[in-house]
């Protein structure tokens, strides 16, 4: 859902070092940006190619190309690989755990690192003061961190409730769910690791992949034959092996083409690999039957 509004804070838009590399054309075209990503479905983030981002803004490509060389624009065009997005969120002078809010992906995304991390924080305050000894009342604002940290962004406003998945995973009460999609996510990397002898690691970046199919609709049988059936296409081949990888595979566009391809729904089984449909026990008394009966 689009917001009317967002926060913006003159002082730290004039002290932000890699805005000040940039000129007046380009900062400019940066605030239409930030504008349109305000203004998506989700928030901080645009999934178009970036011929028609600068459409959408009147500008040139040549400008967009380099708000991205200054580190402003971040993302990946088509064809491109997004590097993931990790937030390390600190408490006086600790760090907590690293949060991967923008998976690595394949383009076309682009994104504001200010927008999509504050997004965060609201977003686990709220959560946070709801789950707390019954609180119910708007906590206090924290205060805002210093925007010259090269980051290239606007804050945004304050985001609107959480979800009840979110709530609930701040709550400390067990997703049983989500805990079981988690453990077939991983069954699945495994799958993965096995078929093309890579060993890609059971952390969010890959998981929440998988997850995100599974929650969609898709088993684990149906993620085995994606895999089991890129294999088969590009194994050997040094352009597309390197993309037999959880971002690619598992990319919501690319899974539902992968998936719509196959031809048997059956996947390939490895050893070690048990079967997700065995033979019941009547059905293979029927099948010896019949052969000493032929006998």
């Amino acid at each position: 859902m689009s917001r009317p509004s967002f926060q913006f804070y003159h002082g730290d838009w004039i002290s932000n070092a890699k805005l000040r590399r940039c000129t007046h054309e380009e900062k400019g075209v940066w605030i239409d940006i930030l504008c349109l990503m305000a203004d998506s479905d989700e928030f901080g983030v645009i999934r178009w190619p970036l011929k028609d981002l600068a459409q959408a803004v009147g500008a040139k490509q040549s400008i967009l190309h380099s708000l991205i060389r200054k580190g402003v624009l971040k993302g990946a065009d088509e064809q491109q690989t997004c590097e993931a997005f990790v937030y390390v969120p600190r408490s006086g002078r600790k760090d907590g755990d690293p949060v991967t809010l923008v998976d690595e992906q394949d383009g076309p995304i682009w994104y504001s690192s200010k927008q999509v991390r504050d997004d965060h924080v609201a977003r686990a305050r709220a959560a946070y003061a709801r789950t707390q000894g019954g609180i119910t009342q708007t906590p206090k604002a924290a205060p805002i961190p210093p925007f010259g940290d090269g980051t290239g962004d606007v804050l945004p406003s304050p985001s609107p409730s959480p979800s009840p998945s979110s709530s609930k995973a701040l709550s400390g009460k067990p997703d049983l769910a989500a805990r079981e999609r988690t453990q077939q996510a991983k069954s699945v990397i495994d799958f993965l690791n096995v078929k093309t002898g890579k060993n890609y690691q059971h952390v969010d970046a890959n998981l929440k992949l998988v997850c995100s199919r599974l929650k969609e609709g898709a088993t684990v049988d149906d993620c085995r034959a994606v895999i089991a059936n890129r294999f088969r296409k590009w194994n050997g081949d040094p352009k597309m092996e390197q993309y037999l990888r959880p971002a690619t595979l598992f990319n919501a566009t690319n899974f539902a083409q992968y998936r719509g391809e196959l031809t048997d729904a059956s996947p390939q089984e490895l050893p070690g690999m048990p079967s997700q449909n065995p033979i019941r026990l009547d059905e293979l008394s029927m099948r010896l039957a019949s052969k000493f009966a032929a006998q």
